[in-house]
């Protein structure tokens, strides 16, 4: 899809962060925690840091992990 990846470790857990080219910044986030988690934040207007966004959920999501 041509989306920009990069690795990332997210409260200890792998990660990636993935970036299409999208005009409005949009962002997702995918974790290995025992299966495979993600979130994706899609701005409707530009401006908005979609991956501070997306890796804050990721963060949040990994911390209820028992």
């Amino acid at each position: 899809l041509g989306y920009r990846v990069e690795n990332k470790t997210v409260a200890g857990i792998d990660s990636i962060v993935m970036r299409p080219n999208d005009a409005n910044g949009a962002c997702g986030v995918a974790s290995d925690a025992a299966g495979v988690v993600g979130w994706w934040v899609n701005p409707q207007t530009p401006g908005s840091d979609a991956c501070a966004m997306a890796l804050k959920l990721m963060e949040l999501t990994l911390a209820t992990r028992a």
